[in-house]
């Protein structure tokens, strides 16, 4: 079940790098800055998990 959570939020800090990319690009760069802070939380807690769990 670690391993599906940890895919699912690859797949949504993918998703996530995109939009990013995209709103640097429109000029929000402030914005992008905090999604690429939200991203490395979002892949920081599964790997939290693994560590601590084990």
């Amino acid at each position: 079940m670690d391993y599906i959570i940890a895919g699912l939020s690859l797949v949504a800090g993918v998703h996530a790098l995109t939009f990013s990319k995209w709103l640097k690009q429109n000029g929000n760069k402030i914005g992008a800055y905090g999604v690429y802070i939200i991203i490395l939380i979002g892949l920081a807690l599964p790997v939290y998990r693994f560590i601590t769990d084990k």
